[in-house]
């Protein structure tokens, strides 16, 4: 295990027959979902948290990839 730079914890692991990388943060039940098995972040907060690190156009690209292929609403981005 070892810190990021912001202080949160992340470890690498394995899933079944894949390598992982597990970042430890405090998320609001709302922003957690399970994809085969595995907790994760729901799309809308991987954007939010993401976004930061991205220049202008790669949010842009990240929402309107995420919006075509429907894992994001409209409504859900202005909430």
């Amino acid at each position: 295990m070892w810190a990021r730079p912001n202080g949160y914890p992340m470890f690498r692991g394995t899933h079944g027959d894949f390598d992982v990388v597990v970042h430890v943060v405090d998320v609001p039940l709302s922003g957690i979902t399970e994809v085969r098995g595995i907790r994760c972040t729901t799309p809308v907060r991987t954007v939010i948290d993401v976004a930061s690190s991205l220049s202008p156009a790669g949010v842009r690209s990240m929402v309107t990839s995420g919006l075509q292929q429907l894992l994001l609403t409209g409504p859900e981005l202005r909430d």
